[in-house]
């Protein structure tokens, strides 16, 4: 991705039924830049920084070796605006996430990134007051392993010390893993990772409890290896000892198959036991992949 953009979309008659639209011609998509200053944004994350009610963005900037915060807002004509806070230097950055890692208030940002840095990095946040200031903003490794790091989300693990993060990587060395937040958040070097499944080349994480038992398990997508396809691993409890360690893999759909969400095609929608559904991309996956 040499070139990108930041982008706003929003669909034109969106009230009209849709019976009524399918004899009509495609609705209007109305493109509106945010930001086209750097190279290569990765992928868009949302949270809301300031508890103004308006949604903030972050994003890796993977060719531009940067990651910005956008916090939202709205000017006097009522219309979106948007102020850029560049938070940290990010080479090869993949995907970057809001998230309160030291329990202060204020949201910092984690990057996850690959190509030869391959660090989780961690930009801490200064007080709300300073939050635009770009200059009070420090970055530090908060993992490194060798992996090429693709995707980050918070979660709270084990009900200990705050939030934790589920962490999943690429290639060589890669895995879906579970970072453990020490006492003093702050000591970077105190984080310490458990992995939890092999893994092939992630495309996404999501935190769901999808059997219903109350407790976080992780929705994942891999695009690569023995363990392609749609599949979620079951949080095994709190007490198990099994916790630090490889958790049950549950597949979903696309099993062995190329799981990538930049590829064209259909979605489908598939409802296992206890009422949770995936959308998964079916272009190139026959239905004896699929549950029932």
């Amino acid at each position: 991705m040499k070139s990108s953009t930041i982008a706003v979309v929003a669909i034109a008659s969106c009230f009209v039924p849709f019976h009524s639209r399918l004899a009509q011609a495609p609705p209007s998509w109305h493109r509106h830049v945010i930001d086209a200053s750097s190279r290569g944004a990765d992928g868009v994350r949302t949270a809301d920084v300031n508890g103004d009610g308006f949604a903030d963005l972050v994003a890796g900037w993977e060719q531009g070796g940067i990651t910005r915060v956008y916090l939202g807002s709205r000017d006097a004509l009522g219309k979106p605006a948007w102020t850029a806070i560049t938070v940290g230097k990010s080479p090869d950055v993949e995907d970057a996430v809001l998230f309160d890692a030291d329990g202060d208030g204020a949201m910092d940002v984690i990057s996850s990134t690959e190509g030869n840095h391959r660090r989780i990095l961690v930009h801490w946040a200064p007080p709300a007051q300073r939050y635009t200031r770009e200059s009070d903003w420090t970055t530090e490794t908060l993992y490194a392993d060798g992996t090429q790091w693709m995707f980050a989300t918070p979660i709270d693990m084990d009900h200990r010390r705050g939030l934790d993060l589920v962490v999943g990587g690429k290639n060589r060395r890669a895995a879906v893993g579970w970072l453990e937040a020490p006492v003093h958040p702050r000591n970077v070097s105190e984080w310490t990772f458990h992995r939890i499944s092999e893994a092939g080349w992630i495309m996404s994480l999501r935190v769901i409890d999808m059997n219903r038992d109350g407790l976080p398990d992780i929705l994942l997508t891999d695009r690569r290896g023995d363990l392609a396809g749609a599949r979620w691993l079951e949080h095994p409890g709190r007490s198990s000892p099994r916790l630090h360690g490889s958790w049950t893999n549950h597949w979903i759909g696309a099993r062995g198959r190329e799981a990538n969400a930049d590829r064209r095609g259909r979605l489908g929608w598939r409802r296992p036991p206890g009422d949770r559904g995936a959308a998964l991309p079916r272009q190139r996956f026959p239905s004896k992949h699929l549950p029932k």
